[in-house]
């Protein structure tokens, strides 16, 4: 899956299909060794307020 084409500046949509805003940033940990891993998703429903998505990403 390539997450900057399949996922960034795409529509976040909850359980109940409810707009969300968009994914403005992908988080990556740089790790020695080993591939990157994704921390989490920002998203900004305001200008002011970022949300972290993270919840459904990390069990």
């Amino acid at each position: 899956m390539n997450l900057v084409r399949d996922v960034l500046d795409n529509q976040i949509v909850d359980r109940n299909q409810t707009k969300m805003g968009k994914v403005d940033g992908i988080v990556f940990e740089l790790r020695d060794g080993q591939p990157p891993r994704l921390l989490y998703l920002e998203s900004g429903f305001r200008p002011s307020h970022t949300v972290c998505i993270q919840n459904s990403l990390m069990p």
